[in-house]
């Protein structure tokens, strides 16, 4: 098992995050779409490979999550999978609290500091080559 922390931002139908590999120290910038919900999320998490897969390819690429929280300040709890395995959630929440599902892209960056940066202003900018890191 191998542990994440994720700084997670949802807004309306949209939701961006930015993620720190504590094990490895890589960093991870997400983009994608939720069901209606806002909030911002501090999460930590558990990332489990599937037999044969390595964490960065867990936390990368596509990905289907859920998240349940409570309205206002509160404790949430959520999970993403794809191919290659299953990351678990527990952390908190300020937000309109519910249940949420999500349907994500998960890029590596080449620090924290820029997965910030990209979370700012959307990593499709960078990765078309109109914006470089």
């Amino acid at each position: 098992m191998h542990g994440i922390v994720v700084v997670e931002v949802d807004g309306f139908v949209g939701t961006t995050s930015v993620t720190h590999d504590t094990a490895d120290g890589r960093s991870y910038v997400t983009l994608g779409g939720t069901t209606p919900s806002l909030g911002v999320f501090g999460w930590y998490g558990v990332v489990i490979p599937f037999k044969g897969n390595s964490a960065s390819d867990v936390i990368s690429g596509w990905s289907a999550g859920g998240s349940l929280s409570a309205k206002g300040i509160s404790p949430a709890v959520g999970i993403s999978i794809n191919t290659s395995g299953v990351i678990i959630y527990g952390g908190g929440t300020i937000g309109t609290g519910g249940s949420s599902a999500s349907l994500t892209f998960t890029k590596e960056t080449r620090d924290f500091k820029t997965a910030v940066k990209i979370m700012v202003v959307p990593w499709w900018l960078y990765a078309t080559g109109v914006l470089e890191e």
